[in-house]
């Protein structure tokens, strides 16, 4: 997208010329060009629900430099437009209502941006849809007591800072007769504006219609979009040799804000959204361009609360019809963009841009080319680009210079002064070579390696080892160290067949057991009527040694892990708990019965801290894979509540055995509550990144956006079993996206999950309205199923395309007797997420989904819970992945400690019913429910009390016994005192 390679260009250049300028102790500088855009009204949520209506990110979204701006006026928090852009326009705080006038104050004149660009001999120019002399455009142009002296204001326009271009609404005291007495060429239509000749405009008014613009929703007719405004005053203003000032007012999205009329508002945003990638475009690769994108302020309280999908209005709440005081977004792309971050004030803005007395230059821009391998006694061609970009009177001449920074011998030069020389090198070695330039103020300087080396057969510096022994080179050997092969120099399994390694573990697919990586092997995964050849189809067996994450954090949380013995014998189990550099701080040994389930208080083990975390380990030396199963159980008791058993959340992380290659896990930071009082309130996403490899590890941690677009990644290194975490709520509240970790080794193990904590306050305190865990998954292309439930809220489906290039995601939607609701097919793009809603279409009522991605290993999908108060607020919340059913026997646990309940949801994708087994057995061996028949209805979904077979304070092993395999599958869902929370724990060969 331009926009982004706008941002990334202007950052990179940036920082060269800072490293350079700090080195030669050379003046500060300031941009050529300046371009404010200001969304009048505009506060973060506005940008959420154009988003939200596009179906996309916005260009904003890719911008590197961005920050937050308070808005208050001098006494008081609400400001009005013409105290806020006379903040911004003058770097001063006014009462509201004063146009860049010293009040409170002497009242004398406030210089502004456009009269310190103006004054440097730049071109200036006002862009605006709302009327030409309205608060924003005359806060840059003008200086009046009142907002309403419009006359005087317009007068101030053209006969005093007389800008270069001025476009926006006529009528108001701005008129064509007074405009062309001043000398400006006036034009009333978008057609007229086209025709204007740029090269030979010098003063221009635009007058559109009789005040402000139409709305975009409404239609504008014959009249300009802020677009082509602002694209025609680039045009003209580009043209001017010292550079130029431009403000730029998307003013309309207050006055729609105002109504609280969110179509106008959202089209108004889009049009704005737009704008800004015209300019941005505009900008692309230019290194003399600053472009900031504020707001003055935020009008309506907007809160968008459900994303409803590309092309429809979300839903969303208004807190006023006025102005609030609402921090609002800021973002900057181009010199000097480094500056914005954090929180700003809207007075800094000035400063940012002006920074006054600095002189403008730029060090020259060096290019030494490529590196170099050469041949003993030859001789290396050097040709380096050397440039000065002009953009200002000359400080002095450029001159390039190379020189030999290190190697081991001597080098002589052709012509050492020039950009372009050849060189003759002494001894054989690897050479630095520094091009420099300097223009008398500054100095670029670029660096290249000169490999200096004797010729083989296989090239210069190539060695001639022979990894295989048959008498093929490796240079020139297509499979150096395959014993297989039949000819010398042809892979593997036969001189027809080709080294195709499709899951990139160093083995030919001819020889690989594992064709999928997915560490089932192939013959197995034929066994289990899995997929050999997709990663995300497997029935793994867990390993003799299982872990989890403990986490003290949160204010003490209850950890509890439960192993569940699936062998035919007592297994004796040692327990040791790891910190987070995975050092051993304490253990425990018990035993687990045939059959049975033992509980482990982690919480009270040695080495347990508050505010740490680590893992757990629990191994048995005769235990084979699949004799265990199990999982973490967190609950974080409500503080101060003085009840018992009354928790914030409770959660379950099963035991997993981790994931080889890419993994993909879900991130959304949207808060889900309808009720207005939880608008603010956070909703965070950590993410934890455990290696369950013996060896240390690296990687990139990759974040993407709704739409798929980069949002940005964390390189990490991990030691041995180290675990680390990283937020994805970083990118900021109201995202949705998808996370990506991308192992350097394809054959290492890694445990990925996204935590999400569900606020109840805006200040990251830590009281909680829910908790929910997410796994990381490799992709399928498989049919995937899931139970849903809207009885008691809403239920929406994420999904995401794990793949890197568009592909079709069928759905069909089931009640829980098994009759079709709806279906369809979504076309997603590359790393694309989409939101499926439930709620019209089960309309309070349970079923099942079926998704499937047209991909192999291509699809994840998850269904959220949210379980409502009356107000619409958040009662609990729970996710269940979309699983592909595998395994005859499945098992998992119930617990009725806690006064809790539970419910056992067995889901059927299949088109025939499934009839299955049932038996509950207590942890101490007591069967409470003995081979009880189950039958599921074909694409339905039963729902069955578990925890109403036992007393209290009991706790057990669930087992499912399918009639066929790989026909069900479900979890246990445990229902928290009150409903006060509820979570799944699947149900598992």
């Amino acid at each position: 997208m331009l926009c982004y390679r706008a941002v990334r260009f202007a950052l990179i250049f940036f920082v060269f010329i800072v490293d350079f300028a700090s080195a030669s102790e050379a003046p500060l500088v300031e941009p050529r060009n300046v371009i404010v855009l200001i969304g009048d009204g505009m506060g973060p949520e506005h940008l959420t629900a154009a988003r939200a209506y596009l179906g996309r990110a916005l260009c904003v979204d890719s911008i590197v430099h961005d920050g937050l701006v308070t808005t208050h006026n001098v006494s008081g928090a609400i400001t009005d437009s013409a105290a806020a852009g006379t903040a911004i326009a003058t770097g001063n705080k006014v009462n509201n209502g004063v146009i860049s006038q010293a009040l409170p104050g002497d009242g004398s004149d406030l210089q502004t941006l456009l009269e310190y660009f103006k004054a440097k001999g730049r071109k200036t120019g006002l862009v605006t849809t709302t009327y030409m002399t309205d608060a924003t455009p005359a806060s840059f142009g003008a200086h009046e007591p009142s907002r309403s002296n419009t006359s005087q204001i317009a007068s101030d326009f053209i006969n005093q800072s007389k800008p270069n271009v001025l476009l926006g609404g006529g009528g108001s005291v701005m008129s064509s007769a007074a405009a062309t007495a001043a000398g400006y060429t006036v034009v009333t239509t978008a057609a007229a504006l086209s025709a204007i000749d740029s090269a030979s405009s010098t003063l221009l008014s635009g007058q559109f219609g009789s005040g402000n613009l139409p709305y975009e929703y409404d239609g504008l007719g014959t009249l300009p979009h802020l677009s082509d405004m602002a694209n025609k005053a680039l045009s003209i203003l580009e043209l001017s040799p010292d550079g130029f000032f431009l403000m730029i007012e998307g003013g309309l999205i207050d006055k729609a804000a105002h109504s609280n009329n969110l179509p106008r508002t959202v089209m108004e945003t889009v049009e704005f959204e737009d704008t800004v990638q015209q300019v941005l475009n505009w900008a692309d690769g230019r290194t003399d361009t600053l472009v900031i994108i504020t707001a003055d302020h935020e009008t309506g309280g907007l809160q968008v609360l459900q994303d409803n999908g590309a092309g429809q209005m979300p839903t969303v709440s208004w807190s006023s019809t006025n102005h609030t005081n609402a921090n609002v977004p800021i973002y900057a792309v181009g010199y000097g963009a480094e500056q914005v971050s954090g929180i700003l004030d809207n007075t800094d803005i000035f400063e940012i841009i002006t920074r006054a007395g600095y002189t403008y230059n730029t060090a020259p821009q060096v290019d030494a080319g490529e590196d170099q391998l050469i041949e003993d006694g030859t001789s290396a061609t050097l040709t380096g680009i050397v440039v000065d970009d002009g953009l200002s009177e000359p400080l002095g001449t450029v001159t390039a210079a190379w020189s030999k920074t290190s190697g081991p011998g001597t080098v002589q030069f052709a012509d050492a002064s020039a950009a372009s020389t050849s060189a003759q090198f002494s001894a054989i070695g690897t050479y630095v070579l520094t091009l420099s330039a300097d223009d008398g103020l500054l100095t670029g300087t670029d660096q290249i390696e000169i490999t200096v080396a004797i010729r083989t057969s296989c090239g210069v510096g190539e060695p001639e080892t022979d990894s295989d022994g048959d008498s093929t080179p490796d240079c020139i050997d297509a499979c150096p160290d395959d014993a297989l092969k039949i000819e010398p120099g042809v892979c593997g399994c036969g001189v027809t067949e080709t080294a195709l390694d499709s899951d990139n573990d160093g083995l030919a697919d001819c020889v690989d057991a594992d064709d999928d990586n997915d560490s089932v092997s192939d013959a197995q995964e034929y066994l289990d009527h899995t997929d050999p050849f997709d990663r995300g189809s497997n029935l793994v067996l867990l390993p003799a040694t299982v872990c989890a994450e403990w986490n003290g954090f949160l204010g003490g949380m209850w950890n509890i892990m439960e192993h569940i013995n699936l062998s035919h014998a007592a297994l004796a189990v040692s327990s040791t708990l790891y910190d987070m550099n995975d050092l051993p701080d304490g253990s425990r040994v018990f035993s687990v019965p045939t059959g049975g389930q033992t509980d482990l208080i982690v919480h009270d083990m040695p080495g347990f801290e508050p505010n740490r975390y680590g893992k757990v380990c629990s191994s048995v030396n005769s235990a084979q894979p699949g004799d265990f199963d199990g999982r973490m159980v967190y609950y974080k008791p409500s503080p101060g509540s003085g009840t018992a058993n009354t928790f914030d959340f409770a959660f379950a992380m099963p035991f997993l055995s981790g994931v080889k290659g890419r993994q993909f896990v879900l991130f959304n930071t949207f808060q889900p509550s309808l009720d207005s009082g939880d608008r603010r309130h956070r909703v965070a996403n950590w993410i934890q990144l455990t290696n369950l490899s013996d060896h240390a590890q690296s990687g990139d941690l990759v974040f993407y956006s709704q739409s798929g677009a980069f949002l940005g990644s964390e390189e990490t290194d991990l030691l041995a079993g180290a675990r680390k975490d990283f937020s994805a709520h970083q990118f900021g509240q109201n995202r949705v996206g998808l996370i990506e970790w991308q192992p350097q080794d394809e054959t290492a193990l890694f445990l990925l999950r996204n935590v999400r904590y569900y606020y109840d306050n805006a200040n990251w305190e830590e009281s909680f309205k829910s908790a929910q865990p997410l796994e990381g998954q490799a992709g399928s292309g498989r049919p995937l199923a899931l139970p849903l439930d809207t009885t008691g809220g809403s239920a929406i489906i994420e999904l995401a395309n794990t793949t890197d290039s568009t592909q079709a995601v069928s759905f069909s939607l089931y009640d829980d007797e098994g009759d079709m609701l709806d279906s369809g097919t979504l076309t997603l793009g590359a790393h694309r997420t989409h939101h499926l809603i439930t709620d019209a279409i089960l309309a309070g009522e349970k079923g099942i989904a079926v998704v499937q991605g047209s991909t192999t290993g291509g699809l994840i999908a998850v269904a959220m819970h949210y379980g409502r108060t009356p107000s619409g607020g958040i009662r609990y919340i729970y996710g269940l992945s979309a699983k592909e059913p595998l395994g005859q026997t499945l098992r998992s646990s119930y617990n009725t400690f806690l006064e809790q309940g539970c419910r056992l949801l067995l889901v059927n994708p299949s088109p025939a019913s499934a009839g299955a087994l049932l038996t509950i057995t207590r942890d101490d061996g007591t069967e409470l429910v003995a081979g009880e028949a189950l039958s599921v209805a074909a694409h339905g979904l039963l729902d069955l009390d578990l925890c109403g077979n036992d007393a209290a304070d009991n706790y057990g092993v669930v087992t499912v016994q399918a009639q066929t395999a790989n026909t069900l599958t479900g979890a246990v869902l445990r229902l928290g005192k009150n409903d006060q929370y509820r979570f799944p724990t699947p149900l598992r060969q």
